[in-house]
């Protein structure tokens, strides 16, 4: 299948389609360089922010180098010993935990009256 006379004509078409008059191209032009002048001139001003946020960041990251390393918090050092049926836990920082089988319960009415003289 041989379609290149018809893509050619297509082609020319659109092209017909989309010329301009002299006048407009120029109007065009004009208006492109004009806008191409005030983007050169806006031009220092993003310079200077950009030149602004490299001088951030590279503050930041001195900041943050000369920071002491965050180190972890000691582990909780447990000793765990066990007599008969009891099991007593003692953490480093002084805290006991006693694990056993459960309290007999109290007989009820029996009362401790303390006089202070």
């Amino acid at each position: 299948m041989d379609d290149e006379d018809r893509l050619h004509e297509i082609d020319e078409r659109v092209r017909a389609a989309l010329a301009l008059d002299p006048a407009t191209a120029r109007r065009i032009a004009a208006r492109a360089l004009t806008e191409t002048a005030t983007r050169e001139a806006r031009r220092p001003s993003v310079l200077f922010a950009a030149a602004a946020a490299l001088v951030i960041a590279l503050g930041v990251a001195v900041w943050l180098a000369r920071r002491p390393p965050h180190s972890p918090p000691p582990l909780a050092t447990l000793s765990i010993s066990s007599s008969g049926s009891m099991l007593v836990v003692d953490g480093g920082d002084g805290r006991r935990w006693v694990v056993g089988p459960p309290a007999e319960p109290r007989q009820p009415g029996r009362y401790v009256i303390v006089i202070s003289r």
